[in-house]
């Protein structure tokens, strides 16, 4: 088994409290990776939580497609970004 799981929150809403789920992950030893921060459609208006999950200890994991382009302008802007 491994401390390392992939964390996929939804991708229409910013879950209430996610932040505080990661910390507690965190804390109890596991290594949360964040999926595809880049194509979550509230990343525009709430890119600061992405930014404090990984300062927090997640790990950013980004689609292939979204660095190329393939997943339009925003999820490229974002995956140059992070």
């Amino acid at each position: 088994s491994s401390r390392y799981f992939l964390f996929e929150p939804p991708h229409h809403v910013l879950p209430p409290r996610l932040e505080e789920l990661a910390l507690r992950l965190i804390k109890a030893g596991f290594v949360p990776i964040l999926t595809h921060p880049e194509r979550l459609t509230w990343v525009k208006a709430n890119y600061d939580v992405v930014e404090r999950l990984n300062r927090l200890g997640c790990l950013i994991q980004l689609t292939a497609d979204s660095i190329v382009g393939a997943f339009g302008r925003t999820a490229l802007y974002y995956s140059e970004k992070l």
